[in-house]
């Protein structure tokens, strides 16, 4: 997880602490009512290490270092940031938080096991023991709180033969009293987070399996009845990932959700021989090829809900994922991912080559179909190449916007049409999400007007509200999606249909809006956008950065583009340089079609022009 996700983490957790609601499903029988709570453990590992990385694994690891360059240099990375973490002898090691334990864990970890070479064991057990002698350990922060609990976790069982039987005793009770009673204290009592349908799930149960595992031979009794519950509820999270890969809550937490399942399930299978069919999910399979599908010519990320629009830095779990699921390609999107970057401990834990390495090619057309779809569009994988997001979905999932319906648009290595992403997690209410008047939709980044959706009378998307894309076509010269938002304005509407199509060639996008209002009402479209935009009746011409779209109204006639200025005044975002080019339709009644072609000034001079209106249904 990145430092700048982590932060963010650390704000969400206390917010949803103080009792805001999600979505749960029916409780789970507290495991301490059933019967065989160990027998989980029967195919425990008696020895230590047994958590993520085997003697074994280590050890063909190391045969193959000496043929594979790749591997050596990613090594080499891991044993440069150990020798950056060994201070001058007899420095104490500087923790200002029990989660500061993670990157030691790991990194010293690693270079101690695969050296031998003692600083590396001395620097971790100092800083292990730091961590666990501090009273903290985030008591009203769950993610932290299990965020140490795994690394303290995996500290105690990789350097378990060099520790002394006391310092075992004491990392061991840690364990036991910061993470696995009170962690099953909480799923005894259905804890919402336990069994939460999103990123709290994994991402906390990762930690407590881990402490779990790590004190299994010691504390079958509690251990076995937390893994055994573990088993039960992590399910429950990782089905939240979409058939096509993505993650409901936004791109910034698939990584974050990522690292909770992929590091849950590694540690089941290397310490207690399987995961028990908890990795048979068609959605993670699959989910290591959304950031790549949803991240456009620009380098920009389709950063929906509260994400910035920068894709994932580094994601050593791909190759774990690669590996589980035989994709090769997920290997090469990761390699190329930190071709100019330092590897992790993580890559070379789960490095793999496949017999025939390839560069990833990919569609040009994606639907990645679940709690929210998004359908993806391509005119090429070039770099100054035609690239069209939009998406369905709910209004109450965990960091939703009221943004059913919006899009992106990349073209000639700029991104005209934009998610401006989530603001301050400290604004006041900005997770009081689940009324209409919850102050969340207040803020001009979370409401519908802050998207590049209809608006209807200035209002908002019902928070309750759902859509669903109800035909895509790809694969054809002009690809479609078609998405349903009337459930997000059942209030004023019977039908708010969008479609989205590549046309002339790929050269072009339309976008086209079929609303049938209950009563008379002002409509408005809208794109957020950082570009400069001059009007000329029915069309705008937008540049940046020395590139040019033009904007056409196609339906109805008569209608005018304006823009206006989406800046805000703090504690808000404030958005500087960034604009909204609309169409306001006043005193609406009955049927409303609004259709807008935006085409790139491509380097070849060829004129697009707008094709013949045609019904959605026609489509």
């Amino acid at each position: 997880m990145n430092l700048a996700l982590s932060a963010a983490v650390l704000l969400v957790a206390g917010s949803f602490q103080l009792g805001s609601p999600r979505k749960q499903l029916e409780p789970i029988k507290p495991v301490a009512e059933q019967a065989g709570q160990t027998a989980i453990l029967k195919n425990l590992k008696a020895a230590h290490p047994r958590i993520i990385l085997t003697d074994d694994r280590l050890a063909k690891l190391k045969a193959q270092v000496n043929r594979d360059e790749l591997l050596a240099r990613y090594v080499k990375d891991v044993l440069d940031a150990a020798d950056g973490m060994c201070p001058p002898a007899g420095q104490a090691p500087k923790l200002n938080s029990s989660r500061d334990i993670v990157q030691p864990a790991w990194t010293l970890g690693l270079a101690w096991r695969w050296t031998g070479k003692e600083d590396y064991a001395r620097q971790l057990r100092e800083s292990v023991l730091q961590a666990c002698s501090m009273d903290e350990w985030a008591p009203n922060d769950i993610l932290s709180r299990t965020d140490a609990a795994h690394a303290v976790a995996l500290a105690y069982d990789w350097l378990y033969g060099y520790l002394k039987p006391e310092d075992r005793k004491t990392v061991s009770a840690v364990l036991m009293e910061k993470a696995v009673d009170p962690g099953l204290k909480s799923h005894r009592l259905n804890a919402w987070w336990t069994k939460d349908m999103y990123n709290f799930n994994p991402y906390c149960n990762r930690g407590l399996a881990m402490a779990a595992l790590a004190v299994a031979d010691e504390h079958p009794a509690e251990a076995g009845e937390l893994l055994e519950s573990i088993r039960q509820r992590l399910p429950i999270g990782i089905a939240s990932f979409d058939t096509g890969g993505d993650w409901p809550e936004g791109p910034g937490y698939w990584n974050m959700t990522n690292v909770g399942a992929v590091y849950a399930l590694a540690a089941f299978q290397t310490a207690l021989g399987e995961d028990f069919g908890m990795s048979d999910s068609p959605g993670l399979a699959n989910t290591g090829f959304a950031p790549t599908y949803l991240t456009g010519p620009t380098g920009r990320i389709f950063n929906y809900a509260d994400a910035s629009d920068s894709p994932p830095r580094s994601t050593p779990f791909l190759f774990w994922l690669a590996r589980r699921y035989q994709k090769p390609d997920l290997v090469a999107i990761e390699n190329a991912r930190i071709a100019d970057k330092k590897a992790s401990p993580q890559h070379v834990v789960w490095y793999w080559r496949p017999d025939e390495p390839k560069p990833f090619t990919g569609k040009l057309d994606v639907l990645m179909d679940g709690i929210v779809d998004i359908a993806v569009f391509r005119g090429s994988w070039d770099a100054d190449g035609l690239f069209a997001c939009i998406k369905g979905g709910r209004n109450t999932v965990g960091h939703a916007h009221l943004d059913l319906g919006t899009f992106v648009v990349d073209a000639l290595g700029q991104r005209w049409a934009m998610d401006l992403g989530g603001d301050s997690y400290s604004l006041p209410g900005y997770f009081t999400m689940f009324a209409d008047n919850s102050q969340r939709w207040r803020y001009f980044r979370i409401c519908s007007a802050g998207h590049n959706v209809p608006v209807l009378q200035d209002g908002n998307q019902l928070a309750a509200g759902k859509a669903k894309i109800t035909s895509f076509k790809g694969g054809l010269d002009e690809p479609y999606a078609i998405v349903d938002t009337s459930l997000a304005y059942a209030n004023r509407a019977d039908k708010v249909h969008r479609g989205l199509k590549l046309v002339a060639g790929r050269r072009a996008v339309l976008v086209q809006d079929e609303i049938k209002l209950k009563e008379a009402c002002g409509v408005t479209w809208g794109m957020i956008t950082q570009a400069t935009i001059e009007c000329q009746g029915p069309r705008a011409t937008l540049t940046l950065n020395g590139k040019r779209l033009a904007a056409e109204i196609v339906a109805p006639r008569g209608a005018t583009f304006a823009a206006e200025s989406a800046e805000r005044k703090p504690p808000e975002a404030e958005n500087k340089g960034v604009s909204r080019l609309v169409i306001k339709l006043p005193d609406q009644s009955g049927d409303v079609t609004i259709i807008v072609l935006l085409s790139p000034a491509w380097p070849d001079g060829r004129a697009i022009e707008a094709p013949k209106a045609t019904p959605l249904g026609d489509w």
